[in-house]
């Protein structure tokens, strides 16, 4: 018996006109006890229940399932678009990564946030972000970040990012939204809203590929692997927005309130901590073997 096989006779459990009876007349049951014989089709969805609930985490189907459904809803929306940490591992082939520096790899496995049910009916956080360089009186390029959650909000943040770390927009707005994510409870749901699109893709569209590719040739990729982990350990909803032409007056104000901050943080004389550390067990080793590429792992084989 496959896995796919339990899977479909257990997701029987699930369907409302199944009840736990030997004599259960679902569709399913009656099929099961007509074509194959089985006298108790109930019991049977239960066994591989019971099978299913000794699997670790990564190998539930049931639980791929789920997190498939809900990227799938989750995804959609008006004011952007929601985090959704990259799918679960569902066969052995995706398990088996090269570059994985063996020493550095934890004993648990990566473990993924789920999100909880509300259990309140609070409005979601909404902060502007942005992120800029500006060149100094000695001709340097100087990285800001700006964080704005509102009107003499003491959330609000202008900073220089350290010299550190890498100098440019693209790093600076992802510390940005890191120092957004640190404000706030990981149970709050929060609108992240930038002017570029940068933080959406990087965390929407090629979050999956880099984590695949072991974030092998990924400039910053420190910054990056800090936001994502902090995204994935939230149990709240995290909508990651854009300020466009489009956009209502309110909501372009606020990005310009973002801007300010950021030329006042480039204009800034001392630099600011950044907590950049990521729990190893947040952070996926090494690339996948079945994805790996010529270039990629020629890149792999340069960075060792």
């Amino acid at each position: 018996l496959s896995v796919q096989d339990g899977w479909a006779i257990w997701r029987r459990l699930r369907d409302a006109s199944h009840i736990a009876s030997k004599t259960c007349a679902c569709l399913t049951c009656t099929d099961d006890r007509r074509m194959l014989g089985c006298e108790n089709p109930h019991s049977c969805a239960k066994a591989v229940e019971t099978r299913f609930n000794s699997f670790l985490p990564k190998w539930d189907p049931r639980l791929a399932t789920s997190a498939d459904d809900e990227e799938g809803k989750e995804n959609r929306g008006d004011s952007g678009v929601s985090f959704v940490g990259p799918k679960r591992i569902k066969t052995l082939t995706e398990g088996f990564r090269v570059f994985t520096k063996h020493s550095a790899v934890p004993e648990q496995e990566v473990c993924h946030a789920r999100r909880e049910p509300p259990t309140h009916d609070l409005l979601p956080i909404k902060v502007w972000i942005s992120g800029a360089t500006k060149r100094n009186n000695e001709g340097v390029d100087r990285a800001g970040a700006g964080v704005w959650f509102g009107q003499a909000d003491p959330r609000n943040q202008s900073i220089l990012i350290p010299t550190t770390t890498g100098q440019t927009v693209s790093n600076s707005e992802t510390i940005a939204a890191i120092l957004a994510l640190l404000e706030v409870g990981p149970m709050a749901d929060i609108e992240i809203t930038s002017s570029r699109h940068f933080i959406q893709k990087a965390m929407t569209q090629q979050l999956a590929k880099w984590e695949d590719n072991g974030w092998i040739s990924v400039p910053d990729r420190l910054p990056l692997q800090v936001l994502a982990a902090e995204l994935k350990q939230r149990t709240g909803k995290t909508t990651l927005g854009i300020t466009d032409e489009e956009s209502d007056s309110t909501a372009k104000a606020a990005a310009e309130k973002a801007s300010r901050l950021v030329r006042e943080g480039c204009r800034n004389q001392s630099e600011v901590e950044i907590p950049l550390q990521v729990a190893p067990e947040m952070v996926l080793r090494g690339a996948k073997l079945s994805t790996l590429t010529q270039a990629v792992m020629y890149a792999g084989i340069k960075e060792l």
